[in-house]
């Protein structure tokens, strides 16, 4: 799926004192996000993907919540190839035991007339995008699926203590309180930018964007040579390469022309760029980085560096990047 750039801006939306993604909606008490992906997987990729993201799997447990998240499904997912989308119901440990991804059984079903059936694999949920109504369905299914999530509560580091001054030479009895930051599992920290990336795999430039959307990054911005070596060294498959489809950063023009941003809309405060590049001005417009050590154009070794392409080239990988977790 493609994004407007102009949306790209990362927008929360703010409930009960909590946000959930761009793209994803609160549930009706405020404690989860609903993430509505419509790349269609298996089942158990599905609830792979939803782990990824902190979550699970969507888990239905009433009336109103079914027909909530399937009004929005029905939006999202329309013109997608597919009428159904995978929730998080399963009898995969005991046959004919309906649960949840998240361990939770059955207290609200809603099965169409028939259902569920059981056995030859049909053995997860699937939702109707137009009724709401619950199938049984063969796990090895490809649909677009919907994920849950707790809302998420960025921490902010308290204003340092205020020592009381003392008429003797005592040192004041003040402890100031230090703020940790940390990044979620499979994520990688770095200590300049207090910033989490995480590398994935094979995607275009806007399909690369939009999954870090989903997970509340962005491609990564790069603003220092220490930034532009992190990135590269996690990205790297140490080799030698002489096909340079290598790994999404989050530089692209919306003008066609050479005045690059980043999709995180972060000043573009430093570049680099390889020996003649940007080039093809309106034809290349995203930006990749050579994160192994590239043999293009004769005897020419790009590395760390980087070129202007096409945005619906596949890359090798790219990278997202978002705000560090601070625990305080």
């Amino acid at each position: 799926m493609k994004l407007v750039p102009s949306l790209i801006v990362l927008v929360a939306i703010t409930y009960a004192q909590g946000s959930c993604p761009r793209g994803a909606i609160p549930s009706t008490d405020g404690s989860k996000c609903y993430q509505f992906l419509s790349n269609q997987q298996e089942f158990n990729q599905a609830q792979v993907t939803c782990l990824d993201l902190g979550g699970n799997l969507v888990s239905i447990l009433d009336g109103y919540e079914n027909n909530k998240i399937t009004e929005q499904a029905n939006a999202i997912f329309k013109n997608k190839n597919s009428n159904q989308f995978w929730v998080g119901g399963n009898d995969l440990a005991t046959r004919g035991t309906w649960e949840w991804t998240d361990g939770n059984g059955f207290s609200y079903s809603n099965w169409a007339a028939g259902q569920p059936q059981s056995g030859g694999g049909y053995d997860c949920v699937m939702v109707d995008q137009a009724s709401g109504l619950w199938q049984a369905f063969n796990c090895f299914a490809k649909a677009p699926f919907v994920c849950e999530s707790p809302v998420q509560h960025p921490a902010t580091c308290p204003p340092p203590p205020t020592c009381p001054t003392l008429s003797c030479p005592t040192p004041a009895p003040c402890v100031q309180k230090k703020c940790h930051p940390y990044c979620p599992s499979t994520w990688s920290y770095f200590e300049k930018t207090q910033s989490c990336y995480k590398v994935y795999h094979g995607s275009k430039f806007w399909d690369a964007e939009s999954n870090c959307l989903a997970q509340g990054a962005h491609l990564t911005s790069i603003h220092s040579e220490d930034e532009n070596a992190f990135v590269a060294d996690i990205s790297t498959a140490h080799m030698t390469m002489a096909n340079y489809h290598q790994t999404w950063i989050g530089a692209y023009t919306p003008e066609h022309n050479y005045n690059f941003n980043w999709t995180d809309g972060t000043p573009m405060d430093y570049t680099h760029w390889a020996h003649d590049q940007p080039d093809h001005k309106g034809r290349q417009n995203c930006v990749m980085l050579l994160s192994d050590d590239s043999v293009w154009l004769g005897e020419e070794h790009w590395y760390e560096e980087w070129d202007n392409v096409d945005c619906d080239y596949e890359m090798r990988g790219y990278v997202c990047k978002k705000a560090a977790i601070m625990d305080n």
